[in-house]
């Protein structure tokens, strides 16, 4: 009878967990297409080429 209590509470505690949620993160869906949130910089790197641009034009002689 404990397992069947446990079991039930169990489900229950997890149906609250997933309500619970996806209503925070709805206004921050940021992390969800994160797969990586611990590595912030890692998204930074691709827009880090950008910068090199402006070098490239620097050293041309006009």
């Amino acid at each position: 009878d404990t397992s069947l209590i446990w079991d039930k509470e169990r489900k229950n505690v997890r149906r609250v967990v997933l309500i619970m949620h996806p209503i925070p993160e709805s206004p921050i869906p940021m992390p969800v297409d994160s797969p990586l949130p611990e590595s912030p910089e890692a998204s930074l790197s691709e827009p880090v080429p950008s910068p090199p641009a402006p070098s490239d034009p620097g050293p041309e002689p006009e």
